[in-house]
């Protein structure tokens, strides 16, 4: 039986996680095997993390550890998972696109990254969570864990608008270039960009 891989991208507070969930959670109410997985490693996190405070940070370095952590997030949950007895479908919020997109936005060549990234094993469909940057402010309960992209702007708001605009506009390119790759849900209202998504083909056909 087929391995199935779902990934959820978006800037930072377009509804990924919440409507991945709703996902993970429908299939297993209809007794299909289901793993939702959020990418990432802690030591590699931390990594990450180190990196952003060095005075020599380096962008390339921040991607590339960024792409492992998404190769090791594959390995770990499907290239090593040798049940092949049933259909096993994986959820992943968050993928190489996220790297991508965001990587990109902070100054890494599009070119170099895209073709450094063709190493990683594509999904099968990729569930784009589109929401307006101001939509996703007004979501936003605590302004101190937002995404703005390394800004030393005190005005968070203000930074987070700006950077994750840079990201949406690379994501968008992104999916220019590979159109039939993405599905794409407006997620302003997640509960309706969850009927949306129950009605793809991609659902459907395994319903």
């Amino acid at each position: 039986m087929p391995k199935i891989l779902f990934t959820f991208e978006g800037t930072d507070g377009a509804g990924k996680s919440p409507i991945s969930r709703k996902l993970y959670e429908y299939f297993l109410s209809k007794d299909i095997k289901t793993s939702l997985i959020t990418t990432g490693f802690g030591y590699i996190d931390n990594a990450i993390s180190s990196l952003k405070t060095d005075p020599c940070y380096d962008k390339k370095a921040h991607f590339l550890l960024a792409l492992t952590n998404s190769i090791l997030t594959y390995k770990k949950n499907i290239e090593y998972d040798q049940c092949v007895d049933e259909l096993h479908i994986y959820i992943f919020d968050r993928y190489y696109h996220t790297t991508l997109a965001y990587n990109i936005a902070l100054g890494v060549d599009s070119n170099w990254a895209i073709e450094t990234a063709k190493v990683i094993p594509r999904p099968s469909k990729v569930f784009f969570c589109d929401a307006s940057i101001l939509n996703i402010l007004n979501r936003k309960e605590n302004i101190d864990f937002i995404e703005t992209g390394f800004s030393k702007d005190i005005k968070k708001k203000k930074s987070f608008f700006q950077f994750q605009t840079k990201v949406l506009e690379c994501y968008y390119k992104l999916i220019a270039m590979e159109p039939e790759l993405f599905c794409m849900l407006d997620t302003n209202d997640i509960d309706k960009a969850f009927e949306q998504l129950l009605q793809t083909k991609e659902i459907i056909n395994i319903k």
